[in-house]
């Protein structure tokens, strides 16, 4: 995959999930410290109500984005999770190989989104691969609206490429064991 305006390499956007009224873990040893940010235009935000918050960092060494964070879910009238991205004005597409999701749940998502704003009811389009449940396409039509999926595959797991296409109001996705979603 070559580096293209528009486009990521090597990257994987994971939204974890938190469990109802469990307390976080208590650190065995002293905290580390944080995570370098990740590199300009990318930016990094919780979205919603997310528990405890979520961090990005870009791995240089191996060119890829390592995320974690908590949140309920991407999906209803308003989504929760922790989200990097960088800003787009127009049409364009974004590529990412998920190369792993830690299985907190089967519904566990990473891929590829965009969103019109990081407001939690945010219209959106969100290409990608479950812990547990393959791959789908879910939208968010208008404002604080109920999301809606397409199934993909329910066999695929990671590692896998996802694509997501923006043309106007219209978007488009792609899914791919190798490197030639859009490539």
């Amino acid at each position: 995959l070559t580096s293209v305006p528009g486009r990521t390499k090597n990257d994987a956007t994971i939204y974890g999930s938190t469990i109802d009224g469990a307390a976080p873990p208590v650190p065995s040893t002293p905290p580390q410290q944080a995570p370098p940010p990740v590199p300009s235009p990318w930016q990094n935000a919780d979205i919603g109500v997310v528990g405890m918050p979520g961090y990005g960092e870009f791995d240089y060494n191996a060119a890829n984005f390592n995320i974690a964070g908590g949140g309920a879910d991407v999906w209803g009238t308003a989504d929760a999770l922790h989200y990097v991205y960088e800003p787009l004005s127009g049409n364009g597409t974004i590529v990412a190989r998920v190369s792993a999701i830690q299985n907190t749940n089967v519904w566990v998502k990473a891929g590829v989104m965009i969103r019109e704003s990081l407001a939690p009811g945010s219209t959106q389009a969100f290409m990608l691969l479950s812990a547990a449940k393959g791959t789908a396409f879910q939208r968010r039509l208008t404002t604080s609206g109920t999301s809606v999926s397409t199934t993909g595959s329910t066999t695929l797991t990671a590692p896998y490429w996802v694509r997501l296409d923006r043309n106007g109001s219209t978007f488009s996705e792609e899914t791919s064991s190798a490197c030639d979603a859009g490539a």
